[in-house]
């Protein structure tokens, strides 16, 4: 039952970090947005509707976050020996690896794409469709965001360990 446990907790971890990471470049990307909303608003002398604010175009983007990172948090934590890491840098390497598997999902779907129409169109939509700045601040925010994240991580753990040192000497 603690394997169980520890799964679920890992699992936690992960989603919690997820949730923290794509949090953070939402919220660059929420005010990237008003910016935008106020010079629609100045160019068209603050007459017309801008509706890319409402737009929800981030939900699956969480979602799907979120999942490579339980899956990346029980990875690392099941795979990587915890004499090899320090707290913070295994969540350098869970952010690493969530940002690997979104790099995957994107080959997949392309060459998913690519098999099921026979030809390389896909694969000239995507390179016409990619932007490479929301990917960057995406990416830099992942990572902005596991540092935190991590530092958290292990600035608890240590206060736990000094909790329980300073409990066992008062005992003795």
């Amino acid at each position: 039952m603690s394997k169980l446990r520890r799964d679920l907790s890992l699992a936690m971890a992960g989603a919690c970090s997820g949730l923290f990471s794509v949090s953070v470049f939402l919220l660059g990307a929420r005010i990237v947005a008003y910016y935008d909303y106020l010079r629609f608003l100045r160019i068209n002398e603050y007459e017309s509707r801008y509706y890319q604010v409402e737009d929800l175009w981030w939900v699956p983007v969480v979602a799907w976050h979120v999942i490579l990172s339980i899956a990346a948090s029980l990875l690392i934590h099941r795979y990587l020996p915890t004499a090899r890491a320090s707290i913070f840098l295994r969540w350098q390497a869970i952010g690493f690896v969530a940002l690997t598997a979104w790099g995957l999902t994107m080959f997949l779907v392309v060459g998913m794409e690519c098999l099921i129409r026979g030809n390389t169109t896909p694969v000239e939509q995507f390179f016409d469709m990619f932007k490479f700045v929301p990917v960057a601040q995406f990416i830099a925010a992942v990572f902005a965001s596991n540092v935190l994240y991590g530092s958290a991580v292990q600035f608890a753990a240590t206060e736990n360990v000094r909790e329980q040192t300073r409990a066992n000497q008062s005992e003795a």
